[in-house]
């Protein structure tokens, strides 16, 4: 590690509940009240099986299905298509499922729906109060944000604390506080979502074209959205 990086993780921190609350406006700049996105969702492995199930599609490794996210302020839902239509909605942090589905066959959609929406659910006045009790509710730690290195970025980490092992977490750009992965760990299973490819002609930068989706540090399923 450098000099001038060692520097900039020792600089000030700012606290979690302002990080949230200015991301949070940043994205009620940059996004409408109500938004789509289309695309692709690409599974492989265990998980490509669960969703070829789910959906009433025949087994393929990779899986390719069309994926939407649909927004409204405080709520998200994650749509699959195949021969029928698997939805997973986010509101306010709780996660349910259109139809009904066992644990096993939907966990794909729900994570989808849980970590994959989760810094672009609130926006507005009132947003740090519900992201704050989102994550407290996760049993993440916001006491102490802290910064970190990733790759050739400077990120605040939200949700981990001094020791980077919460339950619930979000890291975020420093420069603009992009949001670049969030992950939440539950019966002793990392699983983490990565926000990729800002595009400013793509919903004025405000919104990933690549979501990868990692268990275990493994990638198992990938939305690419359309331009």
């Amino acid at each position: 590690m450098t000099a001038i990086a060692k520097l900039l993780l020792i600089a000030y921190v700012l606290p979690s509940g302002v990080l949230l609350r200015q991301m949070a406006s940043r994205h009620g700049e940059l996004l409408p009240e109500r938004y789509d996105i289309a695309g692709t969702l690409t599974l492989t492995g265990d998980a490509a099986r669960r969703a070829a199930l789910a959906l009433g599609l025949g087994a393929a490794d990779p899986l390719v299905v069309p994926a939407r996210f649909g927004f409204t302020s405080g709520k998200c839902t994650v749509e699959l298509s195949g021969a029928t239509r698997l939805a997973a909605t986010n509101a306010a942090g709780q996660v349910t499922f259109e139809p009904p589905q066992s644990a096993s066959s939907a966990e794909l959609a729900g994570w989808l729906a849980r970590l994959g929406c989760l810094p672009f659910l609130f926006r507005g006045e009132g947003a740090a109060g519900a992201y704050e009790t989102l994550f407290r509710k996760a049993g993440a730690t916001l006491d102490e944000s802290a910064l970190s290195l990733e790759g050739s970025e400077v990120a605040y980490v939200i949700g981990a604390g001094e020791s980077g092992a919460g339950k619930l977490g979000l890291v975020v750009q420093k420069r603009d506080l992009t949001p670049l992965r969030s992950w939440e760990t539950a019966a002793g299973l990392r699983v983490e979502a990565r926000f990729q490819d800002y595009r400013p002609v793509f919903r004025g930068g405000g919104f990933p074209t690549v979501i990868e989706l990692r268990s275990a540090d493994q990638l198992v399923a990938r939305f690419t959205a359309t331009p």
